[in-house]
């Protein structure tokens, strides 16, 4: 999922710093500790294979009179992820990167399952500076809606690696012997493909949100939150996938966040 913002990282600093003198004769600030806890959709979810999301942070309210008010809010934001197998169960095997084929000895190649994986995990965790505007919901007693922009200073990291051993029917290549010869088959001559990285990369990124709350007591507030968010996203092609120079390809994707927060009054 692609999304372009047309604000820029300096426009959400702008606006937040801009806003905050009007706090000054309309009430005094209150600072909240908050507990997150939710679950991520999209591109986000899809490129750590998890749902979780976990965070924390410091806010501050300013009221701008009556029941409208500005926060400013600084956090720590942590995506798991969960290793997975990506090897390709069907599709084109390429070998021989002078001249690429996908036959060997007249036979169709494929990868060999017992042998063969395709290892990948990635993780984001990093800051998040939050501004949003907020006001009272009418008729819903002391529930009140905001909305915002975000900055978030995210960092990336996966870990990659994995071993490509393709396999041909037919006659068995030599000095190979075969389990089964009445059905021979067994792994290209002398070829395999393998890597192992880890690449890492911080990105600073703008982000929307939106959500309700409401007061549980004098000191705790229970806040929903909904986020649409971007992080960088690394995609490692072997060549025996694409008869092509293995690439690693780096993009920003971007995902929501759906947040449930306990906010207790400092």
């Amino acid at each position: 999922m692609k999304f372009n913002h047309p604000l820029s990282w300096r426009s959400v600093v702008v606006a937040c710093w801009a806003m905050l003198p009007l706090s000054a004769a309309d009430g005094e600030p209150t600072f909240d500790f908050k507990l997150r806890g939710g679950l991520t959709a999209g591109d986000l979810s899809k490129d750590h294979a998890d749902t979780k999301a976990f965070g924390f942070g410091v806010a501050g309210r300013f009221p701008l009179g009556s029941t409208r008010a500005l926060s400013v809010e600084l956090g720590f934001d942590y995506f798991p992820g969960q290793d997975r197998d990506l090897m390709p169960g069907n599709g084109p095997v390429y070998y021989n990167y002078q001249a690429p084929v996908t036959t060997y000895g007249g036979q169709n190649l494929y990868l060999s399952t017992g042998n063969s994986i395709d290892f990948r995990k990635e993780y984001a965790q990093g800051f998040s500076l939050r501004c949003a505007y907020s006001d009272a919901i009418p008729t819903w007693n002391d529930w009140y809606w905001f909305a915002g922009v975000s900055l978030d200073f995210y960092r990336t990291t996966a870990e990659l690696s994995g071993t490509l051993i393709p396999m041909s029917g037919g006659a068995p290549v030599p000095g190979y012997e075969p389990v089964d010869t009445a059905n021979p088959e067994g792994p290209v001559k002398d070829y395999y493909e393998g890597w192992a990285m880890a690449p890492s990369k911080t990105k600073l990124g703008v982000g929307l949100l939106a959500g309700l709350g409401v007061p549980l007591s004098e000191n705790y507030k229970f806040e929903f939150t909904i986020r649409n968010i971007g992080a960088t996203h690394f995609d490692y092609k072997p060549f025996t996938y694409t008869g092509q120079a293995a690439a690693l390809e780096e993009k920003t994707h971007r995902g929501f966040v759906f947040e449930f927060a306990i906010a207790m009054k400092l």
